[in-house]
């Protein structure tokens, strides 16, 4: 991404925006897990939408969602912190 299209995006989205929206994010992946908790999420399964052939429980489906969206937060927090990061937008 150019040095200016990363400032430019930057400059519409400010933590007052993302924060929420993140936090929403969650949320919605958290009451499914909640209300998953009277099922057998190891016995359900399903078909990988991005491998074809390849079938998943549902509970392998919450870990491997749980673990990709960790990964995007510690990407994020790795940018924040990073020296060339604009100290206006942290």
């Amino acid at each position: 991404m150019s040095n200016s299209r990363s400032t430019l995006l930057l400059r519409n989205l400010s933590a007052l925006r993302v924060r929420p929206a993140i936090s929403r994010g969650f949320g919605s992946c958290r009451e499914i897990m909640v209300r998953a908790r009277a099922k057998n999420v190891n016995r359900i399964r399903f078909w990988n939408p991005f491998i074809p052939g390849i079938r998943f429980t549902v509970g392998t489906g919450f870990q491997i969602t749980v673990g990709h969206e960790r990964r995007h937060l510690l990407q994020a927090e790795r940018v924040l912190h990073s020296p060339s990061f604009p100290q206006q937008f942290r």
